[in-house]
């Protein structure tokens, strides 16, 4: 970039601000600004249009370019003051008249400055300049900014966060802001009382002295009776009823109770003015009508203060019950988001009984009971705010008012139902809503009631007593809901999931009906995603039953062509997980049932790529759901399962053939074959060895016309099943030479790039033909030929992570020192001659790339220390010795001698860590 001008710097900003500017344009000015803010010019001219500008956007644009170049290029102590004071002198320029947001990023500013140079001295110094009634207005806005930020810091200190991220600046249990901050918190409350004073009578300044007065707070080692005694903390209850002061009062009241948490008794003072303003605050909450911003303030502090009283229930008091009380009233609000602010409230309830439960069972019955009326009201207060609008027939399907409602009960109202659930214990909260559904359930009209309770239950945690006492009753109904409204079957059919177990145990004659109602909402556009999450689930949790009613599933899954392609594939991977448990003589067919209409479609639909894809993925998913982890262990009833699937697959067979040659210019439908005939292959085991010289011959007659790394990947899958059998070795190592070679010749040739995905393939077969036959794979010309081709992948930046991260778990797998002796010694005799090389390329990778590498190299290098390598230190430092010039000596001596002597695993990360930050110019 040429030097810049004002001039020019103005043109840009008002190209990227102004309303007639196309995207283009505006995404240029972009870029040349961002580009310009890293140009040692940039300080001059932010400060010259700073000083001469009034048009918001320039001094918006100014503002925060100063802050980053500062957080970017870090000045040093002097140049901090010099740019404290320009600042300084800025933000009394522009005090009136400016946008506060530019006034407030400016203050950021000195603030990112105080994070790299400490001032203990600034904040005096401003407090004695700025606190006349011209400028106080000023030192309120930098006092809150500053406030703002060091609380920051110090959330994430109490998170623990300073531990996990300990590099990071921003977050330091020594942080340079807090030496700036924590000293002066009394002067600062001092000038903050004195404002207080002087503000009387003016709104926006107490409101300032309010929020200002919160923030800082929390600094420092104030006395409780003086904060409790101060005059901010008196007034700001009162404040609460105005509406120009209450944000920010609330802020005070809201500080306090945090405050509390963790306190001992000497902070009673503070404790018993909260105390005492409870039902003040809630008479407050009370007469604000509709005001649902004012509700929602002076919700946000009552449910904060009744929350710090509610840490230890182990003695239950009428103050208690009063709050509670106090908690329902607030949650019976209308408005959602004042509803979400009590949430704190149930929850800190909840885990304080439990406290109490785990201490001492028999006291915590009596603490649940004490609490237990007043609590009750509750549950109509939850039911109420768990009902649809009446005008929610209205919503279009992607309407901003269900979205907001749908996301409220999916988070804060579950989380409301399900701890006041588990305080009032799950069956006696379900048992206060459950009439409210028998009620209404004959008045297909008042569907809103009944969905509010189906809900409701649903959010209840699971219970024994609960479900033994509930679903008799509830799930007989199914038949009933065919007329009501399809939130309530979606609610309903969400219970049948969560009844699973207990239907699987004690409720088989009611499996008919309840899966009739399921299956005949698959197609329906707004349940199908809860009907086909429930019919999944009872595959797997009522696998029994749902045998027994496997032929219902079956001409279901027929119509898999009238519902989307996730549902299809939904409902063809459960349907494949209930298929591995029909008895063995039934398999086959239900197989061959289920894919038959399939693969009529498939011979069907010629060669359109995309309508071949949705086919494939269906039946793919049916085999997705068997459970093939285990394979052929030699059991009789697995292999005959495997048998049946093999079978099964020599009906698809033909049609998949045809369909390889067809995708053959088509990446995507080749992966989506390849995933079906891998896991086709899985569940078959050896078993498929009667397709396996066909398919072999079709992969490397596909790869010969045009080479797919998928085909590589299916690969791996035939070395996965077939490589444990001797009679197998041979075959498949004439089938990597073909695949293997051709793919070296095309990175040689340049035919595909390093950073494809053959190289990653390459290196999944080669790690699993290690797993399957390591000293065969050894001697063979092919483990010479792509020794070269791994050493070029480790070093080369330009091969994905992923294929680097795979070559070297092929060496790390190669290196296990746990391998039988005479696989070691056929891997050793391997890499004598290629030591050097290997070290070297490895070495070279750990300061080229990120840190994960360091740690795979040192999990190689500690293999080779523990398999008692005796050339390893050799090894070593001939790849030092290759490594750039500006490794320093001494790093690389260290290295070597680290490496010789570590005696933990982790201590070779620390030292490929040190090598890896060693050069300067490769700092990552």
């Amino acid at each position: 970039m040429a030097a810049p001008t004002s001039d020019e710097v103005l043109r840009q900003i008002g190209l990227m601000y102004g309303h007639q500017t196309s995207k283009e344009e505006r995404e240029a000015s972009d870029k040349w600004l961002q580009e310009f803010r890293k140009q040692e010019a940039a300080w001059g001219i932010i400060d010259q249009l700073l000083t001469n500008s009034k048009d918001p956007s320039v001094l918006n644009f100014c503002a925060t370019s100063l802050t980053w170049r500062i957080k970017n290029s870090k000045p040093d102590q002097a140049l901090s003051a010099k740019l404290q004071q320009c600042v300084l002198n800025h933000i009394v320029r522009l005090r009136q008249g400016s946008p506060k947001n530019v006034l407030q990023q400016l203050s950021l500013t000195i603030v990112k400055l105080l994070v790299l140079h400490p001032n203990p001295t600034l904040v005096p110094d401003l407090c004695n300049s700025l606190s006349q009634p011209e400028t106080v207005d000023i030192l309120l806005l930098f006092l809150d900014t500053l406030g703002e930020e060091a609380g920051f810091i110090l959330e994430d200190m109490e998170d623990g966060m300073e531990a996990q991220r300990a590099d990071d600046p921003e977050i330091n249990a020594e942080h340079p802001l807090l030496v700036s901050v924590c000293p002066n918190t009394r002067l600062v409350m001092d000038l903050i009382h004195s404002v207080w004073t002087g503000a009387q009578g003016i709104p926006a300044r107490l409101s300032f002295v309010f929020k200002v007065y919160a923030k800082w707070l929390r600094f420092g080692s104030l006395q409780p009776e003086h904060v409790a005694a101060s005059p901010i903390t008196q007034a700001s209850v009162q404040a609460l009823g105005n509406p120009q002061l209450q944000d920010d009062a609330s802020e005070v009241i809201t500080e306090l109770a945090f405050l509390l948490n963790g306190k001992d008794v000497d902070w009673n003072p503070v404790s018993s003015f909260l105390a005492s303003n409870i039902l003040n605050i809630y008479n407050l909450l009370a007469s604000v009508g509709e005001d649902a911003d004012a509700a929602e303030t002076l919700t946000r502090a009552l449910a904060r203060v009744c929350r710090m009283y509610v840490r230890d229930v182990s003695v239950v008091t009428q103050d208690m019950a009063t709050m509670i009380n106090i908690m329902v009233k607030a949650a019976s609000f209308p408005d959602q988001k004042v509803f979400a602010h009590t949430l704190g409230f149930w929850h800190r309830l909840n885990l304080s009984l439990q406290a109490v439960a785990k201490k001492s069972p028999e006291q915590h019955q009596q603490c649940a009971s004490a609490i237990e009326g007043p609590l009750n009201n509750i549950v109509p207060v939850l039911l109420k705010q768990a009902m649809y609008p009446v005008d929610c027939d209205t919503w279009t399907k992607d309407d901003h008012d269900e979205s907001t409602f749908d996301e409220f009960r999916e988070h804060d109202l579950y989380e409301a139902v399900e701890d006041c659930s588990r305080i009032l214990t799950p069956i006696k909260a379900v048992l206060k809503a459950y009439p409210l559904l028998t009620q209404n359930i004959t008045t297909p009209a008042n569907w809103r009631e009944v969905e509010a309770v189906l809900y409701y239950i649903t959010c209840t945690p699971p219970s024994k007593p609960l479900e033994d006492t509930l679903y008799p009753q509830l799930l007989t109904i199914s038949s009933t809901l065919s007329q009501y409204h399809w939130r309530v079957q979606a609610a309903y059919i969400q219970v049948i999931k969560i009844a699973g177990p207990w239907i699987n145990t004690n409720g088989g004659e009611l499996m008919p009906a309840l899966l009739n109602l399921t299956m005949s909402t698959l197609a329906h556009p707004r349940i199908h995603k809860v009907a086909i999450a429930t019919v999944c689930s009872l595959c797997k949790t009522c696998t029994s039953h749902m045998v027994r009613l496997f032929p219902v599933l079956k001409d279901r899954a027929m119509l898999t062509g009238s519902m989307s392609l996730e549902n299809a594939k939904k409902l063809m991977e459960g349907l494949g997980s209930l298929v591995s448990e029909l008895p063995v003589a039934e398999l086959a067919g239900a197989v061959e049932g289920l894919c038959a209409p399939i693969l009529m479609k498939l011979q069907s639909i010629g060669a359109d790529a995309e309508l071949i894809n949705i086919e494939v993925q269906k039946l793919a998913s049916l085999f997705v759901g068997v459970d093939n982890s285990a394979g052929y262990q030699g059991g009789e009833a697995t292999r005959a399962a495997a048998q049946a699937w093999a079978g099964a697959f020599g009906v698809m067979w033909p049609v998949l053939k045809d369909l390889i040659a067809k995708a053959i210019n088509s990446e995507q439908l080749m992966e989506q074959l390849t995933g079906l005939l891998r896991s086709v292959m899985l569940a078959c085991d050896l078993e498929f060895r009667a397709h396996l010289e066909p398919l072999i011959q079709t992969l490397v007659s596909a790869f010969g016309i045009k080479p797919h790394s998928c085909l590589l990947w299916l690969m791996g899958s035939v070395i996965t099943v077939f490589g444990r059998e001797d009679a197998y070795v041979g075959p498949i190592m004439d089938v990597l030479n073909v695949l293997i070679g051709r793919t070296v010749k095309m990175l040689a040739e340049e035919a595909v790039g390093p950073n494809s995905d053959f190289i990653q393939e390459i290196f999944y077969l080669m790690t699993m033909a290690t797993k399957r036959f390591p000293i065969k794979l050894m001697a063979s010309p092919l483990a010479a030929a792509v020794f070269d081709v791994a050493l070029a992948s480790i070093v080369n930046t330009d091969v994905k992570r992923e294929a680097a991260y795979l070559t070297l778990k092929f060496f790390l797998d190669a290196t296990e020192p746990q391998l039988p002796s005479e696989e070691k010694a056929a891997i050793q005799a391997f890499l004598q001659p290629r030591g050097d090389k290997l070290a070297e390329a490895m070495l070279q990778a750990v300061i080229n790339r990120d840190l994960d590498t360091s740690d795979r190299v040192g999990d190689i290098i500690w293999n080779l220390r523990e398999m008692k390598e005796p050339q390893l230190r050799v090894w070593i430092l001939h790849g030092l010795s290759a490594l750039p010039e500006d490794v320093p000596p001494k790093a690389r001596q260290a290295c070597l001698e680290s490496i010789s002597t570590a005696t933990k695993r982790d201590q070779m990360y620390t030292i490929l860590e040190k090598l890896h930050r060693a050069p300067p110019c490769n700092w990552r």
